[in-house]
């Protein structure tokens, strides 16, 4: 007799109210046997608590009593996972909806595709139409067989490899886990899952994203205007990704690997020269930082449970 499954969905919910009937209502409809659902709380101000207690009673919650962030609330939940024995972890944004059959046709094919250590729906925005920044991972990632399958109108595979997707669906498995631990405690929100990603394929394991499973993702992001209060915030994400890195070991390489992609962000920031004076404040901010990046960075090449 095969056995049965133990699936853990884990959401992070932060002033959550206006998606909880979308996000936890999709989740309690779903066709799963052994389906526990977490919500870590980042110390909403709004009724995300109460709501949740009221409509949603078979909803596990952990209030954390502050925002400590997307990859900290996460590690809380995916350290559950590891503890209780779940098979596969699924995290769900809290602004993100799946359909009744979405995680177990996942888990179908994670399955069957043992080498994927994140499995990915094709996320949709709130239009049911294919999310742009989801469109970006798939098309930038030289995925010359989903592109050409998509251009010559062939069937498509039941899942096609790439570099990175956004954190907001990932079908993880336990192996993922054992292998690579959570996420690196060092990123305040934002860049976790670009680093996780990096860090899964260095364990040997692969992320693939199955175009015959959708969720829906509740943002626009062309339509977006962002404060700059916020977008030196993603500047110094982006500096973190590069010197949090574990691509090349051995100092000189190492170093050689961060100045040429420093070189490439400012070429990007070219068309903003209020972004490119700050450059130097967020070097000497990642300089402060220094020594929590490097023993992160370290431990994260170990394959073990890590920030666990």
């Amino acid at each position: 007799m095969e056995k049965e499954i133990k699936i853990i969905t884990i959401v992070i919910t932060y002033n959550a109210e206006p998606w909880l009937e979308k996000c936890f209502g999709s989740l309690t409809n779903t066709n799963l046997a052994n389906h526990t659902i977490l919500a870590i709380d980042n110390g909403s101000k709004d009724k995300t608590i109460e709501i949740l207690k009221i409509k949603y009673p078979q909803v596990v919650i952990v209030e954390t009593g502050s925002n400590i962030g997307f990859g900290k609330a996460n590690n809380i939940g995916l350290k559950t996972a590891l503890k209780e024995n779940f098979d596969f972890i699924f995290l769900l944004n809290q602004d993100a909806w799946v359909f009744e059959n979405t995680i177990n046709s996942l888990i179908d094919v994670s399955k069957k595709n043992s080498k994927y250590g994140i499995v990915s729906p094709v996320h949709l925005n709130n239009s049911e139409k294919i999310d742009a920044g989801f469109a970006y991972y798939c098309l930038s990632d030289a995925n010359s067989d989903f592109i050409y399958d998509s251009f010559c109108a062939n069937p498509y595979k039941e899942i096609y490899e790439t570099n990175y997707i956004n954190a907001a669906a990932w079908l993880v498995t336990r192996e993922c886990l054992e292998k690579n631990g959570g996420f690196m405690p060092i990123f305040p929100h934002y860049g976790e899952d670009v680093n996780y990603c990096e860090r899964v394929q260095s364990s040997g394991l692969k992320i693939g994203f199955m175009p015959g499973c959708v969720i829906i993702h509740d943002r626009n992001l062309l339509a977006r205007k962002i404060p700059f209060k916020k977008r030196m915030s993603q500047m110094y994400v982006h500096f973190l990704v590069i010197f949090a890195s574990g691509k090349k070991s051995g100092i000189m390489a190492y170093s050689s690997y961060c100045v040429k992609e420093i070189f490439k962000l400012i070429k990007l920031y070219l068309k903003q020269p209020i972004l490119i004076l700050s450059i130097p404040l967020i070097l000497l901010t990642v300089l402060f930082n220094s020594k929590t990046i490097r023993m992160q960075r370290k431990q994260a090449k170990i394959q073990y449970a890590n920030f666990l």
